[in-house]
């Protein structure tokens, strides 16, 4: 530990990674009990347990190419029909995509369109109940009770949903700045460091993109340190209310 005082006007360089405790130990993760209506009464779907490492590779595939399948009811309201399909277009990506959901319990079927373009599909309604309480494009996320797994679960989730919505330079790109922010956590819950870019307007439709970069060095420059930019430098300044330790 290092007095403030002490940090002014003297070049240093500190971890941008700390220590974080896991939870979920084993080889299974259970998705978690669902009310809903079947027949026109209440039903209950009770929880249900996947292997572990398969299941976070599938959900970081369905949080990058998925979605779940809605019909209207006679009263014009949307129903989860129980459909889940994942999008795709590379070979190589498509025989991970077809094994990942075997290796959960599924036989998937395989439609190919005019494009070339594959939709895997399966249906289990109570799993996409649970998948559609993770919202549309824009608004997915990953839930906290997973973000909290084991380290070898946490980069299943994040090398499939880099392989589905990430590129050559390691840069995540997504609708989402909940998901944004989910990635960067579980990357910093990993040891490594990611800057989030936002950039304005940028999609067809004119929503806005949120790039996660995963950076080279887990560390930060100060005051200078080889080359380090102007805003980080520590400075003093006058401050009356709550500080906060976040150690």
């Amino acid at each position: 530990l290092h007095r403030a005082d002490s940090l002014l006007n003297k070049k240093f360089v500190m971890s941008s990674v700390g220590r974080w405790l896991y939870n979920g130990n084993g080889d299974t993760v259970s998705i978690e009990r669902i009310q809903t209506k079947k027949n026109g009464k209440p039903f209950y779907y009770k929880p249900k347990r996947f292997p572990k490492k398969a299941f976070f590779r599938f959900l970081g595939w369905y949080l990058s190419e998925g979605c779940v399948a809605y019909v209207k009811t006679r009263n014009g309201r949307k129903r989860c029909s129980g459909s889940i399909s994942i999008t795709q277009k590379c070979a190589l990506e498509l025989e991970d995509i077809i094994e990942t959901i075997r290796e959960i319990g599924y036989e998937p079927r395989v439609y190919k369109n005019a494009n070339g373009v594959s939709n895997v599909v399966f249906c289990d309604r109570h799993l996409a109940l649970v998948l559609s309480r993770l919202g549309y494009s824009d608004e997915k996320f990953i839930p906290s009770r997973y973000k909290h797994s084991d380290p070898e679960a946490l980069r299943e989730l994040l090398e499939s949903l880099y392989l589905g919505d990430g590129d050559d330079r390691n840069v995540l790109t997504t609708t989402s700045i909940r998901l944004a922010n989910d990635v960067q956590e579980i990357l910093l819950r990993l040891g490594e460091v990611a800057t989030i870019h936002h950039v304005s307007g940028k999609t067809d439709g004119g929503k806005d993109l949120f790039r996660v970069h995963r950076q080279r060095f887990p560390f930060k420059r100060f005051n200078g340190f080889r080359h380090s930019s102007t805003a980080a430098t520590v400075k003093k300044e006058h401050y009356i209310g709550t500080v906060y330790c976040v150690s």
